[in-house]
């Protein structure tokens, strides 16, 4: 095994093992602060679990891989790795978000190798909240972890710029998809044209897959150079 590859799969390690204690701050730390709400927060627990994990975690990844490469050779503190996997986290949730929601309105069977989580007994048409929950945690983790970092409002702000082009292009796929069939069920394949699927592809998957993780850590690195 190559030193590269060697560094590669001890982050990935780290990174798997650091999704309890995130889960860990949104459910249970929040039970002990308010507990009135423990049934929704165990249940919440589950939704993060089951949604979350099962993924290659590339995306997440990629933000600690670019820190590394923009650090040029500067050895992470364990302060600045710690922040650069939980943004990695917070990408992966944000996806989880965006793929519980798609899931229904594409109405898909599975995700993952297992049923999709709207079609997990007991769940339906509750997903869509569920969905909420995952994608407002990444903005509960932001002001934990990254307060009192100067660029603190970057990252909330990045994270909402990034939210909003990617509905824009989920919306643009879901015109897309329902474009094909008129009033009188004659199929009307105009507007897919190459323009239109290089549009959804850019804003529905590129920006929260590779733009965001790569941002995240050059915000992260011009407070460390």
């Amino acid at each position: 095994m190559s030193e590269q590859s060697s560094v590669s799969e001890a982050y990935r390690k780290q990174f798997l093992a650091a999704f309890d204690s995130l889960v860990k701050e949104l459910t249970e730390d929040e039970i002990a602060a308010n507990p009135e709400l423990e049934e929704s927060l165990e249940y919440f627990e589950e939704v993060l679990k089951y949604n979350a994990l099962g993924g290659k975690c590339n995306r997440g990844l990629m933000v600690i891989g670019s820190l590394l490469h923009l650090a040029a050779g500067r050895k992470l503190t364990q302060v600045e790795e710690k922040k650069a996997i939980i943004l990695g986290w917070c990408v992966e949730l944000l996806q989880a978000f965006f793929l519980v929601a798609d899931d229904i309105m594409d109405q898909s069977k599975t995700r993952r190798g297992k049923p999709c989580w709207y079609l997990k007994e007991g769940v339906g048409l509750m997903a869509i909240n569920d969905s909420l929950g995952i994608g407002l945690s990444v903005f509960r983790i932001l002001r934990k972890h990254f307060r009192e970092e100067s660029y603190y409002a970057d990252l909330v702000d990045l994270f909402h710029d990034i939210a909003f082009r990617t509905e824009m292009g989920q919306t643009l796929d879901l015109l897309t998809a329902t474009s094909h069939v008129s009033d009188d069920e004659e199929l009307d394949f105009s507007q897919y044209t190459l323009e239109r699927y290089q549009t959804i592809v850019k804003h529905k998957t590129g920006y929260y897959s590779f733009y965001l993780p790569v941002a995240l850590a050059m915000y992260m690195v011009s407070t460390m150079l």
